[in-house]
């Protein structure tokens, strides 16, 4: 996923809708990059679809921490309990998001960090009932899965992981976006990216052997696109639903009316195996 586009913000929203039909209980959501407002626009569209109950985390580290939303979508991971999301988001729309739509959380200050998140999700999950889907940078699992403890409770926990990163065909020894903690044909898109270096190899490595998991590699959406039509209503209803104001914000960024859709992609798989 790319740090310009709007797949997480759709991802939440498709989660959302996943719940309202029936297939999924959004249980936690939690932040993977260190800018505080990132767990507040997760925090409006909680709000706007009526559930403030879920449980909210965040990391606090300083990765990512001076990003402030100029020209990115969010980058999210979602835990899945059979009826469980668990999601990481930052992006061009986060400070849009939270200066213009109301919500009990405005950033990462009101909320625990993600790791204590995880764990107090799992810890009241039943066992073998946790879909966890990563579609961000997987710092918050390699920092969770670090203990023997928390190890062994994952295991318990958790039936499933569904990752979105990592390429079948490597086309150059840059690693996928998710997987490079946001480095880009050699740039660096977020600060302090060494505190998230080899976070997704730590996390993978790190998943029990009991647990199994599925990866929904890069090229999997390059024919798949989300918008077209759909844009024709981002600017009449972006003023009342966050959904569309996310759209509204990528298509004034960028010019496009549309986008591929890796990480919705990825959370209505995850959708489908809790089933």
């Amino acid at each position: 996923m790319q740090a310009n586009d709007v797949n997480d913000p759709l991802a939440l929203c498709s989660a959302h809708a996943i719940e309202k039909e029936g297939f999924a209980e959004i249980k936690a959501v939690i932040s993977n990059v260190g800018y505080p407002k990132i767990i507040g626009a997760v925090s409006v569209i909680n709000h706007f679809f009526g559930r403030d109950h879920i449980k909210l985390g965040a990391y606090k580290g300083t990765f990512g921490d001076t990003f402030s939303g100029g020209m990115g979508g969010a980058l999210m991971n979602y835990l899945i309990v059979c009826n469980l999301f668990m999601v990481n988001l930052v992006g061009k729309y986060v400070d849009d998001l939270v200066d213009s739509f109301p919500s009990p959380v405005k950033d990462y200050n009101s909320v625990d960090d993600a790791v204590e998140t995880i764990k107090k999700t799992l810890t009241e999950a039943e066992d073998n009932t946790i879909v966890y889907v990563a579609i961000g940078f997987m710092i918050n699992l390699r920092d969770f899965l670090a203990t023997d403890e928390n190890k062994a409770l994952f295991a318990q926990k958790v039936n499933v992981v569904f990752i979105m990163g990592g390429q079948y065909v490597p086309e150059s020894k840059t690693p996928e976006f998710n997987f490079g903690c946001g480095v880009w044909d050699g740039e660096e898109t977020y600060s302090n990216t060494d505190e998230c270096k080899g976070s997704a190899k730590a996390a993978v490595e790190n998943i029990p052997e009991s647990v199994p998991v599925r990866f929904v590699g890069f090229e999997l959406s390059e024919d798949v696109w989300t918008g077209g039509s759909l844009w024709s209503w981002c600017k009449a209803y972006s003023h009342k639903n966050p959904c569309f104001r996310a759209l509204q914000d990528w298509t004034i960024a960028t010019g496009n009316k549309t986008t591929l859709s890796w990480d919705p992609m990825t959370v209505t798989a995850a959708a489908g195996s809790a089933m």
